[in-house]
């Protein structure tokens, strides 16, 4: 997502003249037009960035880069937000030391306990511990419902925070409608891993524009409020050793002094392919190092001729 589009979902419904004097004389209104129209696609670190996310109540972070951060370092607050508009839950419980537990609205097939996840876009399905005669139905939250390890793909979902709570509310029958039930959540082009279909973006970075406007207060609070200052924490194919000895040169970039430039080469290529933002400085420092690499092998070249 550029500067520009991060930009629009801060000024939302408002005009581009009331976004602009709601930062007043803090920002040159030329300079906040150039952001605001693309033709400064990039915001520095400093005074200008700090103020938008100050103003617009986000991280600075987020005004830079756009990234999100790992699910389970979610402020409390906001995590209270995303419950409270999810359709599916339908109460939220605080234990003693503060952590809470999102209750999902449950039904019984007779085989299941499932409740429809927005994250990943599909039903989740718990053993009920037998069948009607075996276990006869209940509702609410007693019985084999309750507390429930989370089943979800995708990797960002808040139910992997403190997994959820089933509370039967009714059989099968009485489930007002079917919803499309998936095979799993989306997967990331760049990064492999699954992302919430709620939140229509990955830890990495990347978001779905295809998912906008399905859920997009939490969405909102995603993308402007969830986030950090290093990468995310999450599995990565550049995460895996590149050579065939099994360096792993992500972890150890090829100095300036280096005999070769094969390996350079190939860590490069690691690094570009599927490359997320949040790893583009780290991309940048291995290719000056790899510059390093090739200018010095010139040199020797030269010298020796």
């Amino acid at each position: 997502m550029s500067l520009k589009k991060r930009l629009k979902k801060l000024q939302g419904i408002s005009s581009e003249a009331e976004f602009t004097r709601k930062h007043g004389d803090k920002i040159p209104k030329t300079t906040l037009n150039g952001y605001l129209s693309g033709k400064r696609k990039h915001i520095k670190k400093g005074e200008h960035r700090d103020t938008i996310a100050a103003i617009n109540n986000v991280t600075p972070l987020w005004v830079t880069r756009g990234s999100t951060a790992d699910i389970t370092k979610t402020e409390k607050e906001d995590l209270l937000k995303i419950y409270d508009l999810d359709p599916e839950v339908i109460d939220v419980e605080t234990e003693d030391d503060g952590t809470i537990t999102p209750v999902v609205r449950t039904y019984d097939d007779g085989d299941n306990l499932y409740f429809y996840c927005i994250h990943c876009g599909l039903y989740h399905r718990h053993g009920r511990g037998g069948s009607e005669e075996e276990t006869p139905f209940q509702k609410g939250r007693g019985g084999m419902a309750g507390d429930r390890f989370d089943h979800c793909f995708a990797d960002n979902s808040p139910y992997k925070i403190n997994g959820y709570i089933l509370d039967v509310v009714g059989r099968e029958e009485d489930e007002p409608e079917k919803k499309e039930d998936r095979d799993s959540a989306p997967l990331c082009p760049r990064c492999r891993n699954y992302y919430s279909r709620a939140f229509g973006a990955c830890q990495c970075g990347f978001t779905d524009e295809k998912l906008e406007g399905i859920y997009p207060e939490i969405a909102n609070i995603y993308l402007t409020r969830i986030t950090k200052e290093d990468r995310p924490n999450t599995p990565s194919p550049l995460s895996k050793p590149i050579d065939n000895k099994g360096s792993d040169y992500r972890n150890n970039p090829p100095s300036a002094d280096t005999s070769t430039s094969s390996k350079a080469r190939d860590y490069a290529r690691s690094l570009l392919d599927n490359l997320p933002e949040s790893r583009l400085d780290e991309a940048i420092a291995a290719l000056l190092k790899i510059k390093g690499v090739l200018d010095r092998e010139q040199d020797d070249k030269l010298t020796e001729e």
